[in-house]
């Protein structure tokens, strides 16, 4: 939507702040965090 209104105002909107990537590698680290939170939890649980 905001690169109809205003293409210069798009990265900004999108909160990127320069970096093209910046979405791609937020969602890899919420995904390895959540690999590694299945994987302590399953080790806790195997420990009890």
């Amino acid at each position: 939507m905001a690169m109809i209104f205003a293409p210069d105002w798009a990265d900004a909107y999108n909160g990127q702040q320069g970096d093209v990537w910046d979405a791609q590698r937020d969602m890899t680290l919420a995904w390895a965090g959540s690999v590694l939170g299945v994987i302590l939890a399953c080790a806790c649980y195997r420990r009890s």
